[in-house]
């Protein structure tokens, strides 16, 4: 999965937003693979997500938290449960 130092350069929204929500990782990148390794998804998965522009609701709740790794408890966080609407509700 490709790596990008700025989510807004992915081809699809639902990956910006995952990517926008994504820790950096130690090299300083937001990866699509750090963001499957914190949500314990595979790689069939997470592309399924992708490929379909959907992702389950439980999922979108679990990317909101991923991105409030490392922020303070009253951090608005990254993204939303809102950001995911039309990703889980189409």
């Amino acid at each position: 999965m490709p790596t990008y130092n700025d989510p807004e350069d992915a081809q699809n929204p639902l990956t910006q937003l995952i990517l926008k929500a994504v820790p950096e990782n130690d090299l300083g990148n937001k990866t699509l693979d750090n963001a499957r390794e914190l949500l314990g998804v595979s790689r069939t998965a997470m592309r399924k997500w992708l490929n379909n522009q959907r992702v389950p609701p439980n999922r979108a709740k679990q990317i909101v938290n991923m991105g409030l790794l490392g922020e303070p408890k009253d951090s608005p966080g990254r993204v939303s449960l809102a950001d995911f609407h039309r990703f889980v509700y189409k």
